[in-house]
């Protein structure tokens, strides 16, 4: 009984909240939405694996090894892409990489990619507007 008394007077001053206050900055990634910025590897499905070095500029995405085999010194490239842009004109994707071969057997490389999803609605739980955040 004692046990007991001790173990309800423990947990008698512990406060806790299932949702704590109201934040209206919410996290909004996609991070289950791989968007390749080259249309040559969307159009083989996106597989994970290149092997050729006629793709050298994607290698730094789907395959950094591919970046040694290369007979280039260096390469560089940029790209844009409108996304959805029939239907919002705020979403893009901007792609910058480039990749400088040593030698043969020796690369360094650089990926960047940015998915700016432009002007979002939030909303609570309920549907009730709470603003709009970029």
């Amino acid at each position: 009984m004692k046990f007991l008394c001790i173990i309800f007077l423990t947990f008698i001053g512990i406060e806790s909240y299932a949702q704590y206050g109201l934040n209206i900055y919410h996290d909004v990634t996609l991070t289950f939405m791989e968007i390749h910025p080259d249309a040559r590897i969307g159009g083989f499905g996106e597989v994970d694996v290149i092997s050729s070095p006629f793709y050298s500029n994607t290698g730094l995405y789907r395959n950094p090894a591919l970046l040694s085999k290369n007979k280039k010194e260096s390469e560089a490239s940029v790209s844009y892409m409108p996304y959805l842009g029939n239907n919002e004109n705020d979403l893009n994707f901007i792609g910058i990489n480039g990749y400088f071969a040593f030698s043969k057997k020796n690369a360094i490389g650089l990926n960047y990619t940015l998915f700016n999803q432009g002007e979002l609605t939030l909303t609570d739980e309920n549907g009730i507007y709470l603003g709009k955040d970029r």
